[in-house]
């Protein structure tokens, strides 16, 4: 197919030309009409590099543009009266510095509460500081052929950022205008308008609210909200909460939060709201009894859906799942001249610190600026709980799929246990190690030392060395030093070294000795351990 490029008579600026790739070409065109895709394109066009952003068909072009806050920030967004009771640990691994680009106004730290601007006003800030806007419906042809309306579009590198897209609050049998948002309930600390006002619910811990979903983002916004002195009650239709994770993991949250005085609800779904003056009537349905429940608001976390309908990314090569973009560690899908990051590659990059992470990492490397390395199986997994729940690395089963073989040490640590250096919370580390080498492809921690222990876990892995080399410094006496110990204590037992594990230079050694025997030193052994002539 022959592909249009601007005509030869037509002057460019100097500043824009390249000497590798054709007049007219982009060096690099981002696909997406959410905060990632516009950040993208921001910070390609600060590098200097000929950039187009495609936003598809941009039917929501009203809607307005945000940049999530990671929710760890919740932690710290507390009334100064009760944000000495919390252990704040997290605040370290929490910080982040968010996209500078034209949408954001008055947004230091991003979050739905914050003033941003909408999705039409940011492409034309875009467009006055040179990124070149494509609007209008777009789709791939062929795998080096981009279209929008009918007209291709040249590209060196295209970087996929379509991100995700809310839908909105929906539960079978409830009107719409009966849901809220968690975030709705208690907005940076403040009591939002979703709260009662009137004098009887004055006092902010009378609130009665309902959490319906049995997620990890249900189960930290129910601790949460118990912390801000609310009456939380979490409805799930499961026997256990997060039954997406491993075991270990809802056990833990379902004990931590037991802790907090949240009324679990299991086994219940949600057949029927009816109204009682300001407050709602929950009729819940259970295998053995039905339930009413009077709670004063009813929340659903919104489900986030990922956009890539019409792009019609078939043709281009590329595969997916309900999950993500499949790509390789490089972030490079099927086609080597498309890239993805961001909240497209799976939802453990939803994160805003993790995606925008990947955002210019990803812009850099398609720009052939060669940025550091990134292992990105390193990139913590949270679940924001207090303590966090922190993941590493691959699971045991991701593991098995890949034709591992794992085997699994887990240390528990409880606060009842005498040490000098006492946590008010217990945890555990739940390290997966290869059989046969020991080295380590996966770590699951909780605990409020989870963020400095995933540290110390992550170099392991990335320097290859194998959990029973490990050796602990002198003077390490904290409580996530006794855990990597001990998990590394077990870890010894089961790999201990054989002759096999020697290093090169030793096998060497061995062999050069043997080598050097000489037949004298061969007759003066015993007769009896000469061997025999037949």
């Amino acid at each position: 197919m022959e592909q249009t490029t601007h005509p030869k008579d037509v002057a460019e600026p100097a500043e824009v030309d390249r000497l590798d790739i054709p007049r007219g070409w982009y060096d690099l065109v981002v696909l997406g009409r959410g905060w990632e895709a516009i950040g993208a394109a921001w910070h390609a066009a600060s590098l200097g590099a000929r950039t187009a952003i495609v936003p598809g068909d941009t039917e929501t072009e009203s809607a307005r543009l945000t940049v999530p806050r990671p929710l760890c920030q919740w932690w710290k967004e507390t009334l100064p009266g009760q944000q000495a009771d919390l252990v704040g640990h997290a605040d370290r691994a929490v910080s982040w510095h968010p996209p500078e680009g034209p949408f954001v106004e008055g947004l230091p730290r991003g979050g739905v509460g914050s003033a941003a601007i909408a999705v039409d006003k940011a492409l034309g800030q875009l467009a006055a500081s040179g990124v070149a806007v494509f609007r209008g419906p777009a789709c791939f042809r062929a795998p080096d052929v981009l279209e929008v309306r009918g007209h291709p579009i040249p590209f060196r590198k295209v970087l996929l950022a379509v991100g995700e897209y809310v839908e909105p609050l929906q539960l079978p049998g409830v009107e719409p205008a009966d849901l809220t948002t968690p975030d709705q309930l208690w907005n940076h600390g403040r009591a939002s308008s979703a709260v009662p006002q009137d004098s009887s619910k004055s006092d902010r811990g009378h609130l009665r609210a309902a959490i319906v979903g049995d997620g990890p983002i249900e189960c930290f916004w129910a601790q949460w909200l118990a912390r801000q002195g609310c009456q939380v009650h979490l409805v799930f239709p499961g026997s256990v909460v997060a039954p997406n994770e491993a075991p270990e993991i809802s056990q833990w949250l379902q004990n931590l939060l037991v802790k907090e005085g949240v009324r679990l609800h299991s086994r219940a779904v949600c057949q029927e709201v009816q109204r009682v003056g300001e407050a709602k009537l929950l009729l819940l349905e259970r295998p053995d009894q039905q339930e009413k429940l009077l709670v004063d608001r009813l929340a659903v976390v919104p489900q986030m859906r990922l956009d890539l309908s019409g792009w019609q990314l078939e043709r281009a090569g590329l595969q997916w799942t309900d999950r993500g973009v499949l790509v390789d560690a490089w972030r490079r899908t099927r086609n080597r001249r498309i890239l993805a990051a961001g909240a497209v590659c799976g939802p453990e990059f939803r994160c805003a610190r993790i995606a925008w992470a990947m955002v210019e990492w990803a812009v850099e490397s398609a720009l052939g600026r060669r940025p550091p390395p990134r292992n990105w199986l390193l990139a913590r997994r949270c679940i924001p709980t207090d303590p966090p729940i922190v993941r590493l690395g691959q699971s045991v089963a991701e593991a098995e799929r890949d034709f591992w073989q794992v085997q699994t040490y887990r240390v528990q640590f409880s606060p009842d246990v005498e040490s000098a250096n006492q946590s008010k919370s217990g945890g555990f580390l739940a390290i997966h190690v290869r059989s046969r080498s020991g080295r380590i492809v996966g770590a699951t921690l909780a605990g409020p030392w989870a963020h400095e222990l995933a540290d110390l876990v992550a170099f392991l892995m990335q320097q290859k060395i194998p959990l029973a080399q490990w050796a602990i410094p002198t003077g390490g006496g904290s409580t996530a030093m006794y855990l990597l110990e001990e998990a590394a204590r077990m870890a010894e037992e089961d790999h201990r070294p054989r002759w096999w594990d020697a290093s090169v230079e030793t096998l060497r050694r061995i062999w050069r000795q043997w080598r050097g025997r000489s037949d004298a030193e061969i007759d003066k052994r015993p007769l009896e351990t000469l061997p025999l002539e037949k």
